[in-house]
């Protein structure tokens, strides 16, 4: 049975992955009319928040208005603008925002700046778009909130110049006889008749400049469509006609807007998805003129009021502001037998959802909404409602979640198709294939992953050491140490972890493949990622980690108050190890060189020996080390210093490195372990929870971006990390 954070967790993704699916199915319509390609700002998102992936192109699957704007650069223009133009079949309508006039947000400055200063700039800026649409179908929205600013009492619009250049807006857009054209109004300014009627002398002035179909409302801010569409009807009252109609923008308005403040509000939701089938008669669009999302500006003091949240600049991704708007907003709330509508008051709508869409009763932030919107959604789908087993949500639940996962055909991975020098055979392939899920593994999104000595060592071994060679059209993958979120699951026993669970782990030896932006996992070497650590410190646990574990552990069986002396303190494995041992209660002495004895006595030390100073085998008295970790640095000290400082009988020398010469016979009855870990689940539980507990922590010695791999590599081959080195495959 699944409990209510699973439920909030397995819910949400599973509405969110299945809104297209049930788009099709329901009769969802979209502006088939309409195209944008998917706002960059999500692009970055996504790597960024992968707990916002499935959301994010649920939200791609819909036209997003394209901004033009004064603060792109030239070169961004021609991108924006030829990714617009070759996406976009010719049987569709672009969408595109202009956004340049000179001076624009003259009132609250948060868009203010960018490259036109002058009229003769807007001209070069609107000949730079119109060039390259050409006769291409395409709908203008028309500078937001100008004529608002311009004809609204003390508006700073007028003295800015607004009308002018709105007039040649409309003159050099509408020269294209296949372009609409929306200009932006302030929904404030349709309010009242007399101010609706200055609305009407300018855009009747405009329309003598060229050609416009009507205005928009609401873009980027919160009114609710019931509430749009009377400010339009307003609208064509002042103009005393209706040819012109309206578009109101729904990015943001599922729960209307009980306040006036504009500026990230706290209460919005993402509203209906865009649609030219409004079921209001002078709505001709809805559209989301607003990527949902995009902040509105900092929203500094004395501009709004406790409704809203500060952020970044406008226009950038802010991530608090997008999981308010998904959670309160039409995918999780809304939906073919909501009876709300799309005010705040949530009274009866008379006219049913045209849009349809999933639906459930209530869900917000609470755990116990999302079981609700479970037990909805199991009610919509044949089960028995708040009654229904759970068993049976939970299995209804689960399959939602995983049958409409969509993986990319192709991601960015580290391989090799070679052995021989590591520095020269790995290569970035940008176009790695997705393997089939064994039952038993989980597929992780990587957003971290951590450098060991295994990962060049297995290049130069070669097959001797794997059994099987790399090839071009089979190359093999690189790096074991992995954190990240899983992201799809096998069809076995993997009932302890779910899609959206962070973890961390190994990937197989023979399987290697941590560095790269998607991994396949057994379970049975991986744990849910301590909640008090970052990806980058959970990518430099499992290796090291756990070998310090089990070697401590399973093998020297140290208990309290026992002695160990661990052989090269300051690598990575004997770093987790003074900690391990600490927590275990154990006295411990560590070998290193002079610049990190002060490293280890603060992770812990009791003793520490400069190696290359003096030997440890003549400073330690005979017999006096319950236990002896070589961490790969003096595996043969076996057959000397050893014998004379384990304790007679039972000392325990364990070694992680390869001898050299054959081990001697204990002459002491110490005995010896050469070893290589096996990653086991229960090693990094109990790492956890020396984690959680502050016990343990990650030493990092450097951080490098997955392109920077050879390089991280070529660190590690040095022999003089200090601490993990981390593979950043995405920014937390």
């Amino acid at each position: 049975m699944l409990g209510n954070s699973q439920y909030s967790r397995l819910a949400k993704t599973a509405i969110s992955c299945l809104a297209l699916a049930l788009s099709s199915s329901i009769g969802l319509t979209h502006a088939e009319e309409l195209c944008s390609i998917v706002p960059y700002s999500y692009t970055a998102a996504k790597t960024r928040h992968p707990e916002f992936a499935s959301a994010l192109e649920t939200l791609e699957g819909y036209a997003i208005a394209s901004w033009y704007t004064d603060r792109q650069s030239t070169e961004e223009h021609a991108s924006m603008l030829s990714d617009l133009l070759s996406e976009c079949s010719e049987d569709t309508r672009l969408s595109i925002v202009v956004y340049g006039i000179p001076n624009k947000d003259c009132a609250a400055g948060f868009s203010s700046g960018g490259s036109v200063q002058s009229t003769s700039d807007y001209q070069a800026f609107l000949k730079e778009l119109t060039d390259a649409v050409g006769d291409r179908k395409v709908l203008y929205v028309v500078e937001p909130d100008a004529v608002g600013l311009l004809t609204q009492d003390g508006g700073c619009g007028a003295s800015a110049g607004y009308l002018d250049n709105l007039k040649i807006a409309v003159e050099a857009l509408s020269a294209n006889s296949n372009a609409q054209l929306y200009v932006d109004v302030g929904y404030w300014m349709l309010a009242y008749e007399s101010s609706a009627a200055k609305v009407a002398t300018v855009m009747k002035e405009l329309g003598g400049s060229g050609t416009v179909k009507g205005v928009t409302i609401n873009t980027s801010n919160y009114r609710s469509t019931d509430e749009v569409a009377g400010y339009c009807t307003n609208f064509q009252a002042a103009m005393g006609s209706q040819d012109m109609t309206c578009i109101v923008d729904t990015s943001r308005n599922y729960n209307g807007s009980p306040t006036s403040d504009w500026c990230n509000v706290l209460t919005a939701g993402i509203g209906k998805p865009p649609t030219s089938e409004t079921g209001v008669s002078n709505l001709d669009y809805f559209m989301w003129i607003k990527p949902p999302g995009e902040s509105d500006g900092e929203c500094t003091s004395g501009t709004v009021s406790g409704k809203s949240m500060s952020a970044a600049a406008a226009g950038s991704f802010f991530d608090e502001g997008f999981q308010l708007l998904w959670d309160q907003g039409y995918f999780l709330v809304g939906g073919p037998n909501d009876a709300t509508s799309y005010s705040n008051y949530h009274h009866s709508d008379p006219d049913p959802d045209p849009d349809g869409g999933p639906s459930h009763h209530n869900a917000g932030h609470h755990d116990s909404g999302s079981r609700l919107l479970g037990v909805h959604l199991a009610k919509q789908h044949g089960l028995q409602g708040e009654e229904a087993p759970a068993t049976a949500l939970d299995e209804w639940l689960m399959g939602a979640y995983s049958s409409c996962l969509t993986m990319p055909a192709t991601f960015l991975a580290v391989q090799y198709e070679s052995f021989g020098n590591p520095l020269e055979e790995i290569k970035l392939n940008r176009q790695a294939k997705l393997k089939s899920l064994q039952p038993s593994q989980v597929r992780v999104k990587v957003l971290s992953a951590a450098v060991n000595p295994a990962d060049f060592l297995i290049i130069q071994a070669g097959a001797s050491f794997l059994g099987k060679s790399p090839s071009t059209e089979s190359p093999f993958g690189v790096g074991l140490d992995v954190a990240g979120i899983i992201v799809e699951l096998g069809n076995g026993d993997v009932d302890d972890f779910q899609v959206g669970d962070a973890v961390y782990g190994l990937s197989e030896m023979t399987d290697a493949g941590a560095f790269a932006e998607y991994v396949n996992l057994d379970v049975k070497s991986i744990a849910k990622k301590p909640a008090n650590i970052t990806f980058n410190e959970a990518a430099g646990v499992p290796g090291t980690g756990e070998t310090s574990y089990q070697v401590l552990v399973e093998y020297g069986k140290l208990q309290t108050d026992q002695c160990l002396l661990i052989l090269g303190g300051s690598s990575a494995c004997g770093m987790f190890a003074i900690q391990i041992a600490k927590a275990l209660g154990a006295e411990v002495i560590a070998t290193c060189s002079a610049q990190n004895m002060e490293l280890l006595k603060s992770l812990g030390a009791d003793q520490v020996i400069d190696y290359t100073q003096e030997k440890w085998g003549d400073v330690l008295a005979e017999h006096s080390v319950d236990l002896i970790y070589d961490c790969g640095m003096e595996p043969d000290s076996w057959n000397d210093e050893a014998q004379k400082t384990l304790k007679r009988t039972s000392g325990i020398f364990v070694t992680i490195g390869r001898m050299t010469d054959a081990p001697v016979e204990a002459t002491s009855g110490a005995t010896l372990y050469q070893v290589n870990m096996t990653p086991r689940r229960i090693y990094l539980e109990a790492l956890t929870k020396l984690i959680e507990t502050d016990k343990i922590k990650t030493i990092i010695d450097s951080v490098h971006p997955l392109e920077n791999v050879v390089e991280a590599i070529k660190r590690q081959m040095t022999r003089h990390a200090k601490g993990k080195i981390i593979i950043q495959v995405v920014n937390e």
